[in-house]
C-alpha cells in the first residue's frame, strides 16, 4: 500500500513502533472514508508522490506549528483532503 519512502519517513517521525502503526492506520481509513462516500476504489500505489508529498507536509506542520493539539486529526484531515483531490482527478 505504502512505498518504501513513505514508510521511511513514518519511520523517521516516529518515537516507537505504536506511532508508526498508528500514522499508517490513519492514512488507511482516511483512504477508505474517500472511498465509501465517492463510491470508488484508489489505487494507493498510482498515488505514491502525492501521498509521501502530504506525509512530508503534515510532518512538517506538526513539527514547527505550536496550535495543532491533536495531531491524529489534523493527519486524518490532510490525507482525506489528499485522496478526496485524487479521486476527483479520476
Amino acid at each position: 500500500f505504502l512505498d518504501k519512502h513513505c514508510l521511511e519517513l513514518i519511520a523517521l517521525f516516529s518515537n516507537t513502533i505504536q506511532e508508526a502503526y498508528n500514522a499508517v492506520g490513519i492514512i488507511i481509513r482516511a483512504k477508505n472514508k474517500q472511498e465509501k462516500k465517492y463510491g470508488r476504489v484508489l489505487i494507493a500505489e498510482d498515488w505514491q508522490e502525492e501521498i509521501e508529498t502530504t506525509l512530508r507536509k503534515v510532518y512538517h506542520k506538526i513539527k514547527t506549528d505550536a496550535k495543532i493539539k491533536n495531531v491524529d486529526n489534523y493527519m486524518f484531515g490532510a490525507f482525506c483532503t489528499t485522496f478526496e483531490n485524487c479521486l476527483l482527478q479520476l
